[in-house]
């Protein structure tokens, strides 16, 4: 699936868009990310069909523009469970058909971005396991990522990616970059 908007970017309808946007056929089947439970599955003008899930980590996941849900609130669900369709429902669709996913911490604060996490970056730190205090490459969105050494990943822009290399001479990545701002996580 290709990207629409993505998280952080400006958008003809706010000042930062609050998650992600994969283009994706109407009706494509959409499964729980992780362990978890429906908090709830509304139709808003917006975001159309919506589906709220919390996970395991206490974040709040929703997937709008569904046409079809699966689970009802307060269902528990496991991962790779079938919860959604997709579709093409709501104001903010346009012509193309798209899934928009966002991940907030504990509760959803609209027009507040620092509540809300990236949902590439988060899947990827919670589904892959990487060895601290090193630079990975990722095939998936070919981009680089420093491995934090709570495992958490940084985003290393490609100009800036010879210099975290470099940083790594002689002494830990972590320690090199501590007051460096390579990227943004």
């Amino acid at each position: 699936m290709q990207n629409g908007f993505t998280f952080g970017m400006p958008t003809y309808y706010s000042n930062f868009h609050l998650g992600i946007d994969k283009v994706c056929p109407e009706g494509t089947a959409g499964y729980a990310p992780t362990a978890g439970k429906i908090e709830s599955v509304v139709t808003g003008v917006e975001g159309g069909l919506t589906l709220w899930f919390r996970d395991s980590n206490n974040k709040v996941w929703r997937f709008m523009h569904l046409s079809k849900t699966f689970i009802v609130r307060g269902q528990a669900v496991s991962e790779g469970t079938h919860i959604f369709n997709t579709g093409n429902t709501g104001k903010y669709v346009g012509n193309t058909p798209h899934l928009h996913t966002d991940v907030s911490n504990n509760n959803v604060i609209l027009n507040n971005i620092h509540n809300f996490i990236d949902p590439d970056l988060y899947l990827k730190e919670h589904t892959m396991t990487y060895k601290p205090n090193t630079i990975v490459f990722s095939k998936a969105d070919a981009e680089y990522y420093w491995v934090k050494s709570d495992g958490r990943l940084l985003f290393i822009p490609h100009d800036r990616l010879s210099l975290a290399i470099a940083m790594q001479v002689g002494v830990t990545v972590e320690e090199s970059l501590k007051n460096q701002t390579i990227g943004n996580f």
